[in-house]
């Protein structure tokens, strides 16, 4: 994929992405945990909300929500890893979703919007 701008268009304009309003980076301590949708309930996980790994005690940061929840990035984990299929629990919220999948970190190129490829100026 080729994305192709103009001097005048921001790195965010580009990189824009309406369920993630913030656009931060991924960062090399930041994970992103695979959700099944069909486990969600009690509401929504919330943006910058904190989050508890039902079985590994982990918590973290929400910093963004995939579409229909099919996976919630965090920032800040303390106390252990996240488990690839425990209930996380959003301490504002108090909303759940199971993960169903290992924990990965992203390299240090990655948006937020997980779209890679290059960019050429117009």
């Amino acid at each position: 994929m080729v994305a192709v701008f103009t001097p005048a268009q921001s790195l965010q304009e580009i990189t824009s992405d309406a369920a993630a309003p913030n656009n931060e980076l991924l960062g090399k301590d930041d994970v992103r945990l695979p959700t099944d949708p069909a486990t969600k309930a009690g509401g929504v996980l919330v943006n910058g909300e904190e989050v508890t790994g039902g079985t590994s005690g982990a918590t973290g940061d929400v910093v963004r929500i995939g579409a229909d929840t099919v996976f919630v990035d965090v920032r800040n984990v303390a106390g252990g890893p996240f488990n690839a299929a425990e209930v996380l629990t959003g301490g504002t919220s108090g909303a759940t979703v199971t993960t169903n999948g290992a924990p990965t970190v992203p390299d240090d190129n990655a948006f937020r919007t997980g779209k890679r490829g290059s960019i050429t100026r117009a």
